[in-house]
């Protein structure tokens, strides 16, 4: 005869209900770590210009949502089913903590303009070079960034349109160590940090 108490979801943990335990119950394991840190990764790159490119954004918001979903269903799972299996009492807490930790660091880093930072931090050397020299033509990139358009500014400095960055209206940097870059009717300026300037053009 069948035991049919094999088969049972029980919280003392049976081969019948392992497989449902390694995927909804229990700390978040390894596919959710990899999938919050590669997500993170790809959130950086994401808002790594003024506005953000548009279709990344979007992916990467999706991403986070399914992170979110896979974590919410873990924590209701895991009193009803218990803990998966004998751990160290620190273990489930580390990996709680890992997974939140990343998408509370994630959120902390774009929200407080640090991708953008570290953009054109990556940028900078390239950028004041093509600045200083007004004969110069436009490179296909500076640093991480793919260049649609590239022009020196009038009293120093340069500006550029990053490829794919902003929702209906372009955007890119200003680079300039004199001051803010006078704004037109289609050009508009916001200041980052030391010499570089969100650039925002109108179609």
């Amino acid at each position: 005869m069948v035991d049919a108490r094999k088969d049972a979801f029980t919280p003392g943990g049976t081969a019948g209900d392992s497989r449902f335990r390694r995927w909804f119950a229990g700390p978040p394991g390894r596919i959710v770590g990899v999938l919050a840190a590669a997500n993170a990764l790809f959130s950086m790159w994401a808002y790594s210009v003024p506005g953000g490119y548009l279709l990344p954004v979007l992916a990467t918001t999706a991403g986070w949502a399914l992170v979110l979903v896979a974590v919410g269903i873990k924590a209701v799972m895991q009193p009803v089913f218990g803990v998966r299996r004998p751990a160290p009492w620190w273990h489930p807490w580390a990996r709680w903590t890992l997974v939140l930790g990343i998408m509370a660091a994630t959120l902390a880093l774009t929200q407080t303009g640090a991708a953008v930072r570290a953009g054109t931090a990556l940028a900078e050397s390239a950028v004041a070079a093509y600045a200083a020299d007004p004969r110069a033509e436009a490179p296909a990139r500076f640093g991480p960034y793919s260049v649609h358009r590239a022009e020196h500014l009038d009293d120093g400095g340069a500006r550029f349109l990053v490829e794919d960055a902003g929702f209906l209206r372009d955007r890119g940097f200003a680079y300039r160590p004199g001051g803010t870059p006078p704004g037109t009717a289609d050009d508009s300026y916001e200041h980052l940090h030391g010499p570089w300037y969100a650039w925002t053009r109108d179609f």
